[in-house]
């Protein structure tokens, strides 16, 4: 290697480590821009929605407590709305600490109230629905990428039966031992061809009404 090299191989590596440092500067300098609030609840395992002062409870919260909520900077409060079956709906406007780092306690009150908590069943039950249409979304991938795969398991076949089908054409001698080996063959590939192809509508119409009843549970 002569000396030009060496000096060029010297300064791309001291270039690319430029680069890396001012990409974790960078990174670092966005990490500092964000304050952090910590909030714990009595009960605990409360559903928090951020900034959002009636939010649908059938939607995934943004956090659940305990949770260290991440706020920006230049923030001065944080509007929290709690969540959680059997105690009151709680919305409440937390001012933020001038420091990095604020925490709060915040206490639920127990609810007795029918027609609070048939409404909060209501929502939870509305939000396993979607969940559980979440999962068959991408469940429904598995099945289609069985219909894939099989569909082109019954291309293949149907080329080696094509094949084998031009082999027995070619062949002039009925007697020849090869002739009733292309036969074979033809047959062989034809029907792993079709159990394929079965296989594939079937994965795809599987896919389908899964898909479908993933989408309509979404909602």
């Amino acid at each position: 290697m002569d000396k030009q090299s060496k000096h060029y191989i010297y300064f791309q590596k001291r270039n690319l480590l430029g680069v890396l440092f001012f990409v974790l500067f960078f990174l670092g300098s966005l990490h500092a821009q964000d304050k952090v609030l910590h909030v714990s609840t009595n009960p605990s395992s409360v559903d928090l929605y951020i900034n959002q002062k009636n939010p649908s409870h059938a939607s995934t919260p943004d956090y659940v407590s305990p949770a260290f909520i991440t706020v920006p900077k230049n923030d001065t409060s944080v509007l929290i709305h709690l969540f959680k079956e059997e105690y009151a709906d709680t919305t409440l406007r937390i001012s933020l600490s001038s420091k990095d780092t604020s925490y709060i306690i915040i206490a639920q009150k127990q609810t007795y109230q029918d027609s609070i908590l048939n409404r909060q069943q209501k929502d939870l039950s509305h939000r396993n629905r979607r969940n559980l249409g979440h999962i068959l979304l991408v469940a429904s991938a598995v099945p289609f990428i069985a219909g894939g795969i099989a569909s082109w398991i019954s291309y293949y076949q149907i080329e080696k039966a094509n094949k084998s089908k031009d082999k027995i054409e070619n062949s002039l001698i009925h007697s020849d031992p090869r002739y009733q080996s292309f036969k074979r063959d033809f047959r062989n590939s034809k029907d792993k061809a079709e159990t394929a192809n079965k296989t594939a509508t079937a994965s795809f119409i599987a896919g389908a009404v899964v898909l479908s009843v993933g989408i309509c549970l979404s909602f």
